[in-house]
C-alpha cells in the first residue's frame, strides 16, 4: 500500500475504534428526562458488533508464511491470517466464518 502497511493500517483501525468507545462511553446524550454522562453506558456494557469487541474485521493476506509475521498482525488486531496461495474454497470458509450472518446476531 503506498501509505502505510496493512500493520500500520490495523493498528490505525483499531486505534480509531478504541477511540469511538471511549468518546462512546465519556459523551452521553442528554435528554428531557435528565440523562446526564454521569450516567453513561460503561465500554464493558456496551454490546460489541462481533465477538472480538471490534466493528471491522480485518483478515491478513501475505506470501509470507514466517510465525513472526503471523504473530505480528494478530497482535496488531487482525482476527485472522491467511498465506498466499489462497484456493477459492479456503477464502469462501473464511468469509462465512467472518462474514456469515451467524455473527450479524450476536
Amino acid at each position: 500500500m503506498p501509505i502505510m502497511d496493512g500493520i500500520q493500517a490495523t493498528k490505525e483501525i483499531r486505534r480509531l475504534e478504541e477511540a469511538e468507545h471511549r468518546s462512546f462511553a465519556l459523551v452521553a446524550p442528554r435528554s428531557e428526562s435528565g440523562y446526564s454522562p454521569s450516567s453513561s453506558v460503561s465500554v464493558e456494557s456496551r454490546p460489541a458488533n462481533t465477538p472480538f469487541h471490534s466493528s471491522v474485521i480485518i483478515v491478513a493476506l501475505t506470501a509470507s508464511t514466517l510465525q513472526s509475521d503471523r504473530v505480528a498482525a494478530l497482535a496488531a488486531g487482525c482476527n485472522d491470517f491467511l498465506t498466499k496461495p489462497v484456493t477459492l474454497v479456503w477464502l469462501e470458509k473464511k468469509i462465512i466464518e467472518w462474514g456469515g450472518s451467524a455473527w450479524l446476531t450476536q
